[in-house]
């Protein structure tokens, strides 16, 4: 019967916190595209209001709703990219602690 020694008991327990940072990471990358969505959806919404009191279609009436919906959508993607490289390294990083650790009981 194999007994785990204390490094390999932290080890382990590394292993796991590292795993469930990596799943949370990949869960920000999905919403945050999906935040921005929303975001795009509600300034429509804005600006489909704004014409209604209006009574009228203006382009300063919809500009705003329309900025809204924009700029939500650009800041959605943007940290979509920036969580994506900064994942990709993390991936990186657990695959090589990994490798180690395997390394280290052969």
């Amino acid at each position: 019967m194999c007994q785990l020694t204390e490094s390999h008991s932290i080890g382990h327990l590394r292993h796991i916190d590292l795993l469930l940072f990596q799943k949370s990471g990949s869960l920000f990358i999905a919403l945050s595209p999906s935040l921005g969505f929303l975001g795009t959806v509600i300034g429509m919404v804005q600006a489909f209001d704004d014409i209604e009191r209006a009574g009228d279609i203006s382009p300063t009436i919809v500009a705003g709703g329309m900025k809204t919906a924009l700029l939500t959508t650009v800041f959605g993607l943007i940290s979509a990219m920036i969580l994506q490289v900064f994942y990709n390294y993390l991936l990186t990083k657990i695959d090589s602690i990994v490798n180690d650790m395997e390394d280290a009981t052969i």
